[in-house]
């Protein structure tokens, strides 16, 4: 389940809310991905699927999760979600800037494996 949707237990600024579905829409928009939330910071690997889809990844940023799941799931791997609890209570991190840098990796990785890979 993605963190924005029950059972998840999310204490979450407003602001931060709405971006965070923004960006999941962009993400399924741009990839076609049915992932329901891309920016969530833990994720689980077995090693396998790591060492097939680590030595591809081109980003080191913002996007690198988003990334890694594009291959993963070009390789045919299951991607499983589950609910979490988090307590935002701190600061958002970053700014303006880091919206917008996430959001020009995250058009470099379309223009990569939407675009260049159907050439």
């Amino acid at each position: 389940m993605p963190k924005l949707t029950r059972p998840s237990d999310i204490e979450y600024p407003e602001f931060r809310t709405v971006l965070n579905r923004g960006y999941t829409w962009m993400i399924r928009i741009l990839f076609s991905r049915d992932v329901g939330d891309p920016q969530t910071g833990m994720k689980l690997f077995s090693r396998t699927p790591l060492e097939e889809c680590l030595p591809e990844l081109k980003t080191t940023g913002l996007a690198f999760s988003v990334e890694l799941l594009i291959i993963a799931q070009r390789h045919g791997y299951h991607i499983e979600e589950a609910p979490i609890s988090l307590d935002y209570s701190g600061n958002m991190s970053g700014g303006l800037s880091t919206i917008s840098n996430m959001f020009i990796q995250t058009v470099q990785l379309f223009f990569e494996y939407q675009i260049l890979r159907k050439l």
